[in-house]
């Protein structure tokens, strides 16, 4: 505890007095085998400051684009005369790409007047790719932030006002990306040599003259539509004329969106990707109602005689020249008794038919009904049918079905049976039950039926035994 207690005391003594016991300046450069400069490489230096006897100062600083950096090393440690100084210090360098390290390791030398210059030389070879970045007409663009990234770099650097950024890089295959108003320029550049330029270049500038014309499902022009021109930047208004057409003229963007509004509506929308050339672009809109009939109604009490509830069905026909039924949105509109609106969506039942089921549970008669239907196609036109008003009065209910007796099951007459006579006679009671009350009609017929067959034989045999018996009597009076 008190060694630490001194060694503090040493350090406050020495930073009071700052006094240096021995001090240098130490540059370091770092460059490639080909002697360009490493940009980013980490540099330390370890260092006897404070605490004698001991490496107890780290100081660490990047090299810039020159691949240099500077240390003023100040030995302040109390303590030692000069015989017995802790001359030695230690310099290490990572570059930033593959972290390769190197180490210089020596001591503090009167003969270098204060000043140690050490130059740090990896066996790589960088190459200096310097990127133009230039607007659509050519001109340099200052203050582009241009990035250069590969499998073992990755940097940004700003464009000078000549439109120039220097990068010193690997030998390997990057992508270059310049960024600068809504621009994003990129290239892949391949085969680095030791001296690689490169120039980036926006698109010129686009000055197209859009042309819309508009027309209707019956190929008729559609004058004074407004149609709207959107970019980036802002909203170009226009109108259609009597041919049916309005022009855009220098239209400075590439992407670009086309609406037209009707009745405070938009009925058509489109992004457009524009080129060089004049851009035409006719539009066919689809502006008529589709077509809709009068709404039918049918009405049934699904309820009882003392709790009455209604089952409404309604049905409506609709076609449209351009969308097709199944496509169509029919919504039927109802209240009950000037109650609020109701909205149902109407079932496509085929060949243009739409239909709604409305359920009135515990709705007492007589009561009011509005009603009326409306048809949307895919453009957006609308059209309704009638409004129709109805009193619905009172309508009996269905009949209540007379319920069905169960049948009477079959009695187990052996169960009361004796045995040995129950074991015996169980089977044939199984079989005779198995028998359904048609099969029992059947046996009865095959009976009749047998019965008859033998009555008929056995009368026929007695008549024919009488008559030959009778005969053999009167043969015998004759004798």
């Amino acid at each position: 505890m008190n060694g630490a207690i001194a060694v503090l005391l040493l350090i406050l003594i020495s930073q009071i007095t700052n006094a240096c016991m021995w001090s240098e300046r130490v540059e370091v450069h770092v460059l490639s085998a080909n002697g360009y400069p490493i940009e980013g490489a980490t540099v330390k230096a370890y260092y006897q400051r404070n605490v004698a006897g001991m490496y107890d100062a780290v100081e660490t600083r990047i090299t810039g684009a020159d691949g240099a950096v500077s240390f003023s090393l100040c030995d302040s440690a109390p303590g030692y005369d000069e015989s017995t100084l802790f001359y030695k210090y230690n310099i290490t360098v990572v570059e930033p790409f593959t972290s390769k390290s190197k180490l210089w390791q020596d001591a503090y030398d009167v003969k270098r007047k204060g000043l140690n210059n050490l130059t740090f030389v990896y066996d790589f070879v960088l190459s200096n790719l310097t990127v133009n970045v230039r607007d659509g007409v050519g001109n340099p663009v200052n203050n582009s932030v241009v990035s250069v990234s590969g499998a073992h770099v990755s940097k940004n650097k700003t464009t000078n006002a000549s439109g120039t950024a220097w990068f010193i890089i690997p030998l390997e295959t990057v992508d270059v990306r310049a960024y600068f108003g809504e621009f994003v320029l990129y290239q892949r550049v391949q085969n680095l040599a030791w001296d690689t330029a490169i120039t980036i270049s926006a698109p010129p500038p686009i000055r197209n003259n859009v042309a819309v014309t508009v027309r209707d499902d019956e190929g008729l022009p559609v004058a004074n539509l407004s149609v709207l021109l959107t970019t980036p930047k802002a909203e170009i208004h226009g109108k259609t004329n009597e041919t049916g057409e309005v022009v855009f003229e220098e239209v400075a963007f590439n992407d670009v969106n086309i609406s037209i509004v009707a009745d405070n509506r938009t009925i058509y929308q489109r992004a457009l990707k524009l080129t060089q050339n004049k851009t035409a672009l006719e539009i066919v809109l689809d502006l008529h109602q589709p077509v809709i009939s009068d709404t039918t109604i049918r009405a049934f009490n699904i309820g009882t005689v003392d709790n009455e509830s209604y089952r409404l069905f309604f049905n409506v026909s609709a076609h449209d020249n351009i969308t097709p039924a199944a496509d169509l949105n029919v919504t039927l509109y109802y209240s009950v008794d000037s109650r609020p609106w109701v909205e149902v969506r109407m079932q496509n039942a085929g060949e243009g038919q739409f239909n709604a089921i409305v359920d009135l549970p515990n709705a007492n008669t007589p009561f009011d009904i509005s009603y009326y239907a409306k048809a949307t196609d895919a453009a957006g036109n609308s059209k309704e049918g009638s409004r129709e008003l109805i009193t619905i009065n009172y309508i009996p209910p269905p009949p209540t079905p007379t319920p069905i007796p169960s049948p009477t099951p079959p009695r187990n007459i052996t169960s009361e049976l004796p045995e040995p006579l129950k074991s015996m006679l169980g089977p044939v009671e199984m079989v005779l039950l198995s028998v359904s009350d048609y099969m029992w009609v059947l046996i009865f017929l095959v009976l009749v039926i047998l019965g008859g067959t033998i009555f008929v034989f056995v009368s026929v045999n007695a008549f024919f035994y009488m008559k030959k018996a009778k005969k053999k009597e009167n043969e015998g009076k004759v004798s």
